[in-house]
Formats: C-alpha cells, structure tokens, sequence
C-alpha cells in the first residue's frame, strides 16, 4: 500500500488461487481498509480520500468481493496487442522539422520528466505523479527494464515535442516488446506525431526480434489513443479494473 497524496492510498489484494474460497481475500481487503484509514490519518490526507484498488480481467471473483465491501468501479484499462511477425509495419512519417533520438540518462532528465507531466495531465492520475517515484518504477526498480535504446524521443529544436518509452519483458514465457508510455506535448499534437512514434517503437522491438508487443490503455483516455492503437494493427484484451471507496 502507498499514499498518492492529496486523496488516494492505492493497494494490492491478491489471494493465491489454491487459498481462494477460504475467505483470505475478504480478510485482507478488511485489513487493507483499516490500514488505508491509518495512512490517511498520519499524513493528514484530503477528507474525501479514497482508497483505490485493482482486479485483473481475469480474476471473476474479485468483483463480487469488491462490489460487497462498497467499492465502485471507477477506470477499464485494455491491454492492446499487436503480433509483430504478421503485421506489415509502414514506415513513420514524422512530422516537418521533427528530429528524434534516443534518451540520454542525465542531461534529459528534466526535460523528459516535464514533458510527461504535461503530456498526461489531462489523463486519470497523470498530474499526481512524483518524480522520484516515476524515475524509480521507469528506470531503476529491479523490473523497469531500463534500456536507453528503446527511450525515443522527439525533438523541434531543443524543444521535447514527444516521447516514447519502451522496454522488453517477459510474457507467456517468451520476450516481448512493451511501450510503457507514448505521449505527446499538447503544442505538437494533431500532426502524426504519436502515430510517427508508436510505429518507430514497434519497428524497432520486432527488428530486435520480438514477435509481440502490447501497452495498457485507459478505456476513457480523452486524446484518441485507442483509436491510434487500432489504427496500426493494434486488437484490444481487457486488462484490469479500478475500483475506489471513500476511507472513512
């Protein structure tokens, strides 16, 4: 469990399948609401924070679990995939005078950083993010798959007009190609910009041989992105749920 101030605690509730039916998950999600009332408490939380959980697709007995203690859900997320050994993949077109390279730890930092936060401040969440937390889940936690190479970004000038994240990981047992986030500066958008940017990542996770590659979507983004995805082969597998309820 972690506090996304000003009103969030967000947490995990996971039950092992051979433990399931024994009542675990509903004496976890009891704990999990006490513990998020302590959190809220010791860091003075906004007084309409809620506590925020997730359920995979999956799993068909979280949501009766949840719906039962009062949670609501709040966000649908779609994983989006695309088989990269049968998929023709056009060059991108990138718009005039864009110039893209890969990301240099360091000297980009900030302006990566910025540029997310401006990117995705119209998204659920985006505006909340810490920088020490973000740098530590995309770069430096044991599974951020970090790798310099598959960080493109696109440049007018000095300005970072856009960006795309990517990483491999592993899935069903083999490598595949994962784009952690694509965004696009709002002065830069209406132009192929982030169709330019998908396609460069996708092309280059199958030119390092990765057969597939996916990226979640929240099914309520409001820039389209679902249907930039689809554009370029992309099919969508429902991914997991948001639920909240209030902490009292």
């Amino acid at each position: 469990m972690w506090a996304a101030p000003p009103d969030e605690v967000r947490g995990f509730v996971r039950v092992r399948p051979s433990a399931k039916g024994l009542g675990v998950g509903a004496a976890l999600l009891a704990w999990v609401e006490r513990r998020a009332d302590q959190i809220a408490n010791e860091l003075s939380l906004a007084p309409e924070a809620a506590l925020t959980l997730t359920n995979w697709a999956q799993d068909r007995d979280a949501p009766p679990l949840l719906e039962g203690a009062g949670f609501v859900p709040v966000r649908h997320f779609l994983q989006m995939r695309i088989d990269l050994a049968g998929t023709h993949l056009p060059e991108p077109v990138w718009p005039e005078c864009l110039e893209t390279r890969c990301f240099r730890p360091g000297p980009d930092d900030a302006a990566l950083f910025a540029s997310f936060r401006e990117a995705f401040a119209d998204h659920w969440g985006g505006a909340e993010v810490n920088a020490e937390d973000w740098w530590t889940e995309n770069r430096t936690a044991p599974n951020a798959g970090f790798d310099p190479t598959l960080w493109f970004l696109a440049l007018d000038g000095r300005a970072l007009a856009g960006f795309s994240l990517c990483r491999e990981r592993e899935a069903d047992g083999e490598a595949t190609g994962w784009i952690s986030l694509l965004g696009v500066r709002p002065p830069w958008r209406g132009r192929g910009l982030g169709e330019a940017l998908l396609r460069q990542s996708l092309t280059v996770l199958r030119d390092r041989g990765r057969r597939r590659a996916a990226l979640n979507v929240d099914v309520a983004n409001t820039t389209g992105a679902q249907r930039l995805y689809e554009k370029v082969g992309m099919e969508p597998v429902p991914a997991f749920t948001v639920w909240s309820k209030p902490i009292v």
